[in-house]
């Protein structure tokens, strides 16, 4: 386990009154409790388990391995926040010259850059120009004019094999299989975000929750694991959050753990704007250990593939040793399928790629992950169409997560959630008399 942090849960005084008690230490409950923190509030955050929910890596020989693929947006609010709390993590940027497509089993070799697209034989003369012609055309689209319609509706009148090749960038960049129901205009804002650069983080995302934790540590907030909270309880001079053997009190309360059934079990409240949201987003994924360092990204056109060497892109491996990740995104609503032919699939993909199976050290297998717990929908009016932070209406509760608020998907919605939610707090503790 890659964490400079002792995990061991310590039994607070319930007699103690908090200004606000974050609920779940993953990205968007650290981010909350960090921010929190610094405004000078007196911060708890609660966990079942370990912090850094999806943000965990769990290290194996040396091999760091994430909770599936991750990388981190350079211009996104994640990277941002990190950067105003002086972080700077170590890491690499994906090679975007050496990438493969994969179509009807066979891998042609087409990176984005304008002189492979001109010359790829996956695409005719007349395809290629087009594409070219929505690459040039991407930094000045209006997103706000493309919200409410879908992604397929976007690319209606877009030739399919031109089509195919920006479907599998929105693939990449949001992580979700959903061209039916996806906002438009979200994803051009995310695709925009993705040409702006993603890095892997040596030691993996374990280094962000490392990183943030030490912020709260040093902000005097505090962490309890083993805490698995039952309900929260609020009025309008306190809320209570119920533990299965103790009551804590606070000024304010942060729910910024699982998605909206998770609000809504804890609360006894349905979050406005929950119908807004897709189904949550599900991914298959495949990380396999190699003793050898393999070169290459593959993206697939015509079924929803992924694959990619994080190491020794980034720290992720011992030395000349490599850690590729391959992925299937599953399509919203449906069931990802049986295990066994689903990791089959992924076995077949990384050996398509050229891994052979004596370079495998040991691998992990994730039949079914969550990647967010609810997509921005065209039907629910895109990013604003999400459930705000204070969608429950609740005195002194917030929302956060990355299901949460009108910024970025993904990671940068949980930070930019957390955070909002944890200003949100700071201004309730100082309108309530001491």
């Amino acid at each position: 386990m890659s964490d400079e942090h002792a995990d061991t849960s310590r039994h607070w005084d319930t007699s103690r009154h908090w200004d606000t008690i974050v609920i779940g230490a993953g990205i968007a409950g650290l981010a909350a409790a960090v921010t929190a923190a610094d405004a000078g509030l007196r911060t708890l955050v609660l966990d079942a388990h370990r912090p850094g929910g999806r943000a965990r890596t769990t290290t194996r020989s040396g091999y760091h391995y994430n909770v599936g693929p991750h990388a981190l947006y350079r211009a996104g609010h994640l990277f941002a926040l990190l950067g105003r709390f002086g972080v700077t993590l170590p890491g690499g940027k994906p090679d975007a010259v050496n990438v493969r497509l994969l179509r009807d089993g066979t891998l042609t070799p087409m990176s984005m850059r304008a002189r492979d697209i001109m010359t790829t034989p996956l695409l005719g003369v007349r395809d290629r120009a087009r594409l070219l012609a929505i690459f040039a055309k991407l930094p000045r689209i209006k997103s706000d004019e493309l919200v409410g319609r879908t992604v397929a509706d976007w690319l209606d009148d877009t030739p399919e094999p031109v089509a195919q090749v920006v479907e599998t960038l929105v693939r990449t960049t949001t992580y979700t299989n959903g061209r039916d129901v996806l906002d438009a205009g979200a994803t051009v804002d995310q695709l925009r975000l993705g040409l702006l650069g993603v890095d892997y983080l040596d030691d993996g995302w374990q280094s962000i929750v490392n990183a943030l934790r030490s912020l709260l540590d040093a902000r005097g907030g505090t962490i309890e694991t083993d805490a698995a909270v039952a309900a929260v309880e609020a009025d309008a001079a306190r809320v209570q959050v119920q533990l299965p053997f103790r009551t804590l009190t606070a000024t304010t309360v942060i729910v910024a753990g699982g998605g909206p059934d998770v609000a809504h079990r804890l609360t006894g409240v349905r979050p406005a704007g929950t119908d807004n949201l897709t189904p949550a987003v599900e991914a298959t994924s495949l990380d396999l250990a190699l003793d050898v360092a393999r070169p290459g990204l593959i993206l697939g056109l015509d079924r929803p593939l992924y694959l990619s060497p994080h190491a020794p892109t980034a720290r992720l491996a011992p030395d000349g040793a490599g850690l590729v990740s391959a992925l299937r995104y599953v399509p919203i609503g449906e069931d990802p399928g049986d295990p066994a032919t689903c990791r089959a699939e992924l076995r077949d993909l990384a050996r398509l790629s050229g891994i052979i199976d004596d370079e495998i050290v040991h691998e992990r297998y994730l039949h079914r992950s969550t990647v967010v717990h609810g997509a921005p929908s065209a039907a629910g009016g895109g990013l604003r169409g999400r459930p705000t932070i204070d969608a429950l209406d609740l005195p002194g509760v917030c929302l956060a997560g990355d299901w949460v608020g009108p910024d970025g998907m993904l990671a940068d919605a949980s930070s930019a959630s957390g955070e909002a939610a944890a200003r949100a707090a700071a201004r309730h503790c100082a309108s309530v008399p001491a």
